[in-house]
């Protein structure tokens, strides 16, 4: 049996990836485009097809959940009005720093403190790529 496989590093580390909130969706499109690309070509039907992607990070959020959500928020309509390319301007780039300082502070102290619900609570992109992966035709 023959295989193909995708391999991407998404960059979407909360603390080196630029946009890392905001382009879960942009990378969700391109992804099902590609891999729906591939599994239309001939022949691929007898073949072992793997996804791997890289750097999809996930976190405990708990009661910061809706600072992450509108940080995700705004970095995605900066990025589909105002914005294009893989840097931030410096001073966004510190904002979006410094909220996230707040949140790693968030998160440890969720880790450690919180109830096991509120430790429950996470922001993962890897839901909303998994199912990008499902449209696109892999199981």
């Amino acid at each position: 049996a023959r295989v193909r496989i995708v391999s991407w590093n998404l960059w979407l580390i909360p603390f080196g990836g630029p946009w890392c909130l905001g382009r879960v969706q942009a990378i969700e499109r391109c992804l099902c485009r590609h891999v729906g690309s591939m599994l239309a070509d001939p022949g691929v039907e007898d073949c072992l097809v793997i996804a791997a992607l890289q750097e999809a990070w996930a976190w405990r959020a708990g009661p910061l959940y809706p600072l992450v959500w509108l940080e995700a928020a705004l970095q995605k309509r900066l990025l589909s009005s105002l914005f294009r390319g893989d840097r931030e301007p410096l001073a966004l780039r510190a904002i979006f720093a410094l909220s996230r300082v707040v949140q790693l502070a968030g998160a440890l102290v969720t880790s450690v403190c919180a109830p096991p619900l509120l430790r429950a609570v996470l922001w993962s992109p890897k839901p909303v790529l998994a199912a990008s992966l499902r449209r696109a035709g892999l199981p």
